[in-house]
């Protein structure tokens, strides 16, 4: 796809018998060269080829040659060893029906290349492959990929496979396996990164499949097998707030699923832990389905901040950012488990449920977090499938600290700001919904629902309170008159207003 393509040639040309021969020429594919050799003659409305060609000298420069120039690097710096030679026959008949038929070796053999300016070099590589079309129908064409081998430092990574039957229905069997560590990509290939790559990859994986099967959804026909592992990966960027390393993760192929067997990661002082399947892989890669998973999460220290990058912008005239979008394509339950979650100023401990992830959608049943002294359950839902996001959720507070809990989450703080000036223990049940804002905190503004709770030996703290302090300074018997009469709470979240009620 818009390769550049150059023909330097004298031709010989016979009007008569509308034949034009190839006599000295040079073409170059990108930066590749090739000699032509042989004729193209027009015989009534077909044209027929006799077109042999080959590179020109043999060297592995012309390997790299074929790459777009400005991700081959500069080639004058390049040193390389062995030979890398491509050649190839043109010969029949172009017609409405058949195309010529022909045959293109591409090979290289313990060839070596290395770029002046990077420290290392790649090594031992062999390559035996052709592109084959016997019978001049395109159904026909092949290409065989016989043997691809290369070693950097000692690691040494191989493929061969091939695809038949290209036209109608593609076949594909790959087979691939070996060890590469990633951060010599850089050392050997000027390869545009932006970021150092480090980790260990480890392959050993086989494929065979048709694309009829693929399209028509019988993935049972998908024989895949193996195994991929990564260890000691970093990754770092402005789209993370720290690097992030994973010590190791291992995926496993069958044809049914993929499994995820483990993933070890950390980033900043967090640490995740994660063990699961993706069903219906093959229907989400190839045909657009949802994509369906079942995973276990495990963490002994989750700071969210540790995972959201600061915005850097400092263009107050900038548009704003589209608000975070739970993917439309994803059908999973993660079951999590975490000693320690940190958002914002609050502090959760031994947090345990499930998510429910669907139809951008999350679904949390019975998550639990001990904080504020007490314990918090979570059951509800939260989507973004509508331009503005929203929340529905039923809370359980278990023994909580009133002070804490009504002064720390900005959401009870704006339902009951008288809260804070009580002080002792809160059991109590609040359902509440609204709307999100980008950055999925509540829109204090459209939350609206109900509140029953019981107070469990309550005191009145009037300093917390400017409006008690007063009366309390005016009128001394109102602090004994709330503490002795108070019976119950009831909040109206339509008017966001607090009413004690007085027996």
């Amino acid at each position: 796809n818009k390769v550049k393509i150059t023909l330097d040639a004298v031709l010989g040309i016979d009007l008569k018998n509308s034949k034009y021969t190839f006599k000295e020429n040079t073409g170059y594919i990108n930066q590749l060269p090739l000699e032509f050799g042989g004729f193209i003659q027009l015989a009534d409305e077909n044209q027929f080829y006799d077109l042999p060609f080959k590179t020109p000298t043999s060297s592995f420069k012309n390997a790299l040659a074929l790459l777009p120039q400005q991700y081959a690097g500069n080639l004058s710096t390049l040193k390389t060893e062995g030979n890398f030679k491509v050649n190839g026959l043109v010969k029949g008949t172009l017609s409405k029906k058949t195309i010529p038929a022909f045959e293109i070796q591409i090979s290289s053999k313990n060839a070596l290349f290395k770029y002046a300016d990077l420290p290392k070099a790649v090594k031992n590589i062999n390559i035996d492959s052709k592109i084959v079309n016997n019978t001049g129908f395109l159904k026909d064409t092949y290409i065989s990929l016989n043997a691809l081998s290369f070693k950097i430092d000692e690691d040494v990574f191989s493929a061969n496979g091939s695809v038949k039957n290209i036209v109608s229905n593609p076949k594909i069997n790959i087979i691939a396996n070996g060890i590469i560590d990633l951060a010599n990509i850089g050392k050997v290939y000027p390869a545009p990164l932006e970021k150092e790559l480090v980790g260990i990859l480890n392959a050993d994986v086989t494929t065979n499949f048709d694309m009829n099967s693929v399209e028509k959804g019988k993935y049972e026909n998908i024989k895949n097998s193996g195994k991929i592992t990564i260890s000691d990966f970093k990754y770092e960027g402005t789209d993370v707030a720290n690097p992030f390393f994973i010590n190791k993760t291992s995926v496993s192929f069958n044809s049914n699923s993929i499994t995820l067997n483990e993933f070890d990661a950390k980033t900043g002082t967090s640490d995740i832990s994660i063990r699961g399947n993706l069903d219906n892989f093959y229907a989400f890669i190839f045909k657009d389905k949802i994509l369906k998973g079942n995973f276990n999460l495990n963490a002994n220290n989750l700071i969210v901040a540790d995972f959201i990058a600061a915005d850097e912008s400092t263009n107050t005239n900038e548009d704003p950012t589209s608000s975070l979008k739970i993917p439309a394509f994803l059908d999973a339950k993660l079951t999590a488990t975490a000693k320690k979650v940190v958002y914002d100023n609050i502090h959760l401990s031994n947090v345990r449920g499930d998510l429910f992830i669907h139809d951008e959608t999350i679904d949390l049943k019975n998550l639990r977090s001990d904080v504020f002294g007490g314990n918090i359950g979570f059951n509800g839902n939260i989507s973004t499938k509508e331009s503005t996001s929203k929340f529905n959720m039923d809370l359980d507070l278990k023994q909580l600290n009133i002070g804490e809990s009504f002064g720390n989450l900005e959401m009870l703080k704006s339902i009951a700001p008288i809260a804070k000036t009580i002080e002792g223990k809160i059991n109590s049940k609040i359902k509440v919904s609204g709307l999100l804002n980008d950055d999925m905190t509540p829109d204090l503004k459209s939350i609206s629902g109900d509140l029953f709770g019981k107070l469990l030996n309550p005191q009145l703290n009037s300093s917390n309170s400017k409006v008690l302090t007063l009366l309390e300074e005016k009128v001394d018997f109102v602090r004994y008159l709330i503490l002795y009469e108070i019976g119950g709470v009831y909040l109206d979240l339509d008017v966001v207003s607090l009413k004690v009620l007085l027996l």
